[in-house]
């Protein structure tokens, strides 16, 4: 019994003919021909019913095929599309009364800013998306007060990004939820459910954004037959970012009802006339021209699929949004090529998920020196990456690139210029970055916690090999200054401050006095109260308030001080006198730990 493709489920479904249409379709066919000057003349054909139906596994009328006198057409017509309209429903206002979620960045990244039909889908994230807390990435509701009940049957949303960047912030694994009690939606601890009635959705999982400033929309239908007037959203966690999780947008549709039409699926059209199509040879045998001409167009439809021009130019149109629209398989059956017209992407050797999706190597050779010879620009033009053969140079973020081999130029605030990870855990791993000239080499790396050698684990680590010679910390200018600090990022966290004409401070100190050139200088301290086996210690510490002197503690606990005492008077050379001075001299010995005191 013959067959045919059906469009819809891509499956054979078998033909339902009685034994005397199955003779016409054979003798129809028999009867088609061509013509010397290329023109296909098909006869006419008339079965009982008219026309040829295709009915599919339940039995239903699925679709016809029939032939149009009018222009020659072999036509195949669907029965049984239905199309469903939506329409967005807001909250009745932006703001805090209407939406709500667990936590926010108030003031920059509130619930509303995600709702809000009026904010930017590209460019920053601040005041145009929803993000949590700081130190927040689980757990998260999002509540919608509609104003009214609606029956919400789809979620359009796009997912969290800044400028293209950052999209991992974006929620994953959710699901949804509908309620009419205000407690409900008042009440934002997330294992609280309450009355929430759970709802079915096409998918528990929203897609994470193209890593690209551009629009991403993407729509999850519902399952729903009740309207509610609150919805929410229970964000469990987002796409790995540790710390935050956001949505850029999201908004509940309703349906607006749908209705069914006839479509034309498709139409073989036998016109090919030679002069406007060039064929002039059709043939089927090995080593036999199938299509030979100027110009060929393959159309189905009445839509060019296939145009070869003259030149040996061929190009492939996909005539439905899809996946999947273009594939090329190998013998196999594996797909080599995959074009998706739906995300507008491409992938070699594997299902894309990104613009450009390659599994396996890949090779982009230039074929000639220039300052451009490759080049990945954003959707504004933008150059990100540039390979500049005639300089040997590589570009990221800058159109000119001239400092080789690698020239970066990162112009927005707050984003990683460069990123070496390395999130595997052992007794020997690291995070390195190496320096290598040709007599010596230096790197620096970020030790794992579970390194072997103690004094290196979870540290930043400068390290010089045998060949290298020493290591400098140079600045040119004479009014600049270096700053060694630990705890925190500003001065008051100076542990070492060298200025451009030589002073040192110490602890804090970072102010010398008028004139002051190559001079040492230590901040008041707190003084140590036990001692310390084999060392002394140093410090600062006040005489009295105002007069800072410097302090030693020995290993055993005494304390000397470095200070001026008060002025002896000249003794008068009497003996009494001459004892007096001399006890007094001894006290000043005694006070500054020179002396013990018994």
């Amino acid at each position: 019994m013959p067959t045919t493709f059906n469009p819809f489920t891509g499956k054979l479904q078998k033909i339902a003919l009685t034994s005397s249409e199955q003779t016409e379709i054979r003798e129809w066919l028999d009867d088609v021909t061509l013509g010397s000057n290329g023109v296909t003349t098909l006869p006419s054909l008339t079965l009982a019913s008219g026309a040829l139906t295709i009915y599919d596994s339940a039995g239903s009328d699925y679709a016809t095929i029939q032939r149009n006198e009018a222009n020659n057409e072999l036509v195949i017509k669907n029965r049984v599309v239905t199309v469903t309209g939506y329409s967005s429903e807001y909250p009745p206002a932006q703001n805090a009364t209407y939406v709500k979620a667990t936590s926010s960045d108030a003031g920059s990244g509130d619930p509303f800013d995600a709702t809000d039909p009026a904010k930017s889908l590209t460019g920053t994230r601040v005041n145009n998306s929803w993000r949590g807390a700081a130190a927040t990435d689980t757990n998260q509701r999002f509540h919608i007060d509609l104003g009214s009940a609606k029956t919400i049957k789809k979620i359009y949303y796009e997912n969290f990004h800044h400028s293209g960047t950052f999209t991992d912030i974006g929620v994953q694994n959710f699901t949804f939820w509908g309620s009419n009690t205000a407690a409900d939606f008042a009440d934002l601890v997330y294992g609280n459910d309450g009355t929430w009635v759970s709802l079915t959705i096409s998918q528990s999982t929203l897609d994470e954004h193209t890593a690209v400033d551009v629009a991403d929309p993407k729509y999850i239908d519902v399952t729903n037959t009740t309207a509610y007037r609150y919805y929410a959203l229970k964000c469990a966690d987002n796409w790995g970012y540790v710390g935050l999780i956001g949505i850029r947008r999201i908004e509940l549709q309703t349906a607006t009802g749908s209705s069914t039409v006839e479509v034309d699926l498709m139409s073989v059209v036998d016109s090919l006339v030679a002069n406007e199509k060039g064929i002039t040879t059709i043939g089927g045998s090995d080593g036999q021209t199938i299509l030979d001409g100027n110009t060929v167009d393959i159309k189905i439809g009445g839509s060019k699929l296939i145009d070869i021009s003259d030149v040996g130019d061929i190009t492939l149109t996909s005539l439905t949004d899809s996946t999947t629209a273009l594939s090329i398989k190998n013998q196999s059956l594996d797909s080599v090529l995959i074009i998706d017209t739906v995300n507008d992407r491409v992938g070699i050797m594997k299902t894309p998920t990104v613009a450009l999706d390659v599994y396996g190597k890949a090779l982009f050779q230039s074929a000639t020196n220039a300052v451009d010879a490759f080049k990945i620009v954003n959707s504004a033009g933008s150059a990100l990456l540039i390979a500049n053969t005639s300089g040997y140079s590589l570009g990221i973020g800058t159109s000119t690139p001239t400092f080789r081999p690698l020239h970066i130029v990162d112009s927005l605030n707050g984003t990683i210029g460069i990123s070496i990870k390395n999130t595997t855990a052992g007794n020997a791993a690291q995070a390195r970055m190496e320096f290598e000239s040709d007599s010596a080499k230096v790197w620096m790396s970020i030790y794992s916690a579970s390194h072997a050698i103690a004094e290196y684990a979870d540290r930043f680590t400068f390290f010089a090999d045998s060949t290298c010679s020493g290591m400098n910390f140079a600045v040119q200018s004479a009014s600049a200054s270096m700053r060694f600090q630990t705890g925190g990022f500003t001065s008051t966290y100076d542990r070492i401050y060298l200025d451009g004409v030589g002073n040192i401070g110490f602890f804090g100190a970072n102010t010398f006095g008028i004139t002051a050139v190559k001079t040492i200088a230590i901040k008041l301290g707190t003084a140590p109260t036990t001692n310390i086996t084999d060392q002394f210690a140093f410090y600062g510490a006040d005489i009295v308030a105002g007069n800072t002197a410097p302090h030693f503690r020995t290993e055993s606990g005494q304390i000397i001080k470095l200070y001026q005492q008060a002025h002896i008077i000249d003794a008068d050379g009497t003996l009494a006198d001459i004892t007096t001075k001399f006890n007094t001299l001894l006290s000043y010995f005694e006070n500054t730990g020179f002396l013990a005191t018994a």
